[in-house]
């Protein structure tokens, strides 16, 4: 099952639930209030390019990995 975060509208908490997604008999972790809704986290996505024409595609290469350094 899942992780998903949820904040408590009557005291602002903000908890994780290890819970199926369609469990609405959610409440809260720290005063039991059941007026709780599922928040929505980001996450760190980056796309990797390939190197082409010797150079590097950021425009400068400190970090080694793309063979150029």
């Amino acid at each position: 099952m899942p992780i998903f975060n949820y904040r408590c509208s009557d005291c602002n908490e903000e908890f994780e639930v290890l819970a199926k997604q369609n469990d609405n008999k959610m409440e809260c972790s720290s005063c039991g209030g059941k007026n709780v809704k599922k928040v929505y986290s980001s996450f760190d996505f980056s796309m990797k390019e390939p190197v082409s024409g010797g150079s590097c595609p950021s425009g400068g290469c400190s970090s080694g990995k793309c063979g150029l350094a």
